[in-house]
């Protein structure tokens, strides 16, 4: 009987690290809308570009 596959083993340091890494990326991005750097709504509006170019590949 297969339970599915086995859970991904990953130590709490690395896993600290990469949550940090995004987070401080996610801050930058905040603080940079905020102070005027980007326009607002930038990281949407990129998503939805790499949503729209990704299903156009499909096609």
């Amino acid at each position: 009987m297969s339970r599915g596959p086995a859970p991904l083993q990953v130590d709490k340091l690395t896993l600290f690290k990469k949550s940090q890494k995004l987070l401080d990326r996610f801050l930058f991005v905040f603080f940079a809308e905020d102070g005027g750097l980007i326009p607002p709504n930038a990281v949407s509006k990129e998503q939805n570009n790499y949503k729209h170019k990704m299903r156009n590949m499909r096609h």
